[in-house]
């Protein structure tokens, strides 16, 4: 009797593990941002905004630049390609340079990164000068956690 009842205890333990839901996510490491800067070209309408980044995706090995050229009157859900077009960046909002929202993702993948850009590492100043007026970086390389929609 003790060992029919120990080897139900195991089924049940093995069941349990074999039915464990199939939307577990693995440990995503997330996207590093590096050489992540910015620009303020706001001297003739429509005002725009440039950001570049270098984008390195430690769970593909993957290596790509990022550019965008974005203007106050483009919708949120414009994406523009990285230099590897299997990765798109976006912006939620993007009004003011120094607090910058953005959305990373991988085309044709649940996976995305949302992030925002502000902080004591990211540093802007005027530069006086015509184009651009103002001009943003970040100190160090920036990490934006990846979730799976």
């Amino acid at each position: 009797m003790k060992t029919s009842s120990t080897a139900i205890t195991f089924l049940a333990i093995a069941g349990t593990t074999i039915a464990a839901p199939a939307n577990v996510e693995r440990d995503l490491k997330p996207f590093q941002l590096t050489e992540l800067n910015a620009g303020l070209y706001d001297q003739a309408l429509p005002a725009y905004r440039i950001v570049n980044f270098k984008l390195n995706d430690p769970n593909n090995n993957i290596d790509t630049s990022c550019s965008s050229a974005w203007s106050g009157g483009m919708s949120g859900a414009y994406k523009f390609n990285c230099s590897n077009t299997d990765y798109q960046v976006n912006f939620p909002s993007l009004t003011d340079i120094e607090d910058i929202k953005l959305n990373v993702s991988i085309v044709n993948s649940k996976a995305f990164a949302l992030g925002e850009i502000n902080g004591d590492k990211w540093k802007c100043h005027n530069t006086g000068a015509e184009y651009p007026s103002k001009l943003c970086k970040y100190d160090g390389t920036y990490e934006l956690p990846i979730v799976l929609a």
